[in-house]
């Protein structure tokens, strides 16, 4: 799956608390946690200029959540779609790792295989 996708699990996740925050609105709800889209695209470099807009507008939100999942960390987790099979650099801006890092965030890479790109 290609995109930034915030996800955030944890058996002290209060769901219906943190979805009525509206930040979250949107989010596919699991059992212990949710799922939220943040962007669609394929390209890193969107990605990561959406997650940190997200992560700037709704910084109180995300703060609370963090501390709401503690010791585990909501994960912004980059997914791309690739068929080539060599080395790629993928390097998250030292802005995006600060704001995250701040609001007790971690950032995940996911390369994916594309069979038909």
């Amino acid at each position: 799956m290609s995109g930034c996708v915030l996800r955030a699990k944890g058996a002290g996740l209060a769901t219906h608390y943190v979805l009525s925050e509206g930040a979250f609105s949107g989010a596919v709800v699991y059992e212990e946690g949710f799922d939220l889209s943040l962007s669609e695209s394929d390209n890193f470099q969107e990605q990561v200029r959406c997650a940190q807009a997200f992560l700037a507008d709704h910084a109180e939100q995300c703060r609370a959540l963090a501390d709401l999942l503690l010791p585990q960390a909501p994960l912004l987790d980059f997914g791309l779609r690739r068929k080539e099979a060599y080395a790629q650099p993928f390097v998250f801006p030292i802005a995006l790792v600060e704001r995250a890092g701040a609001l007790g965030f971690a950032l995940g890479l996911s390369i994916h295989r594309a069979s038909d790109l």
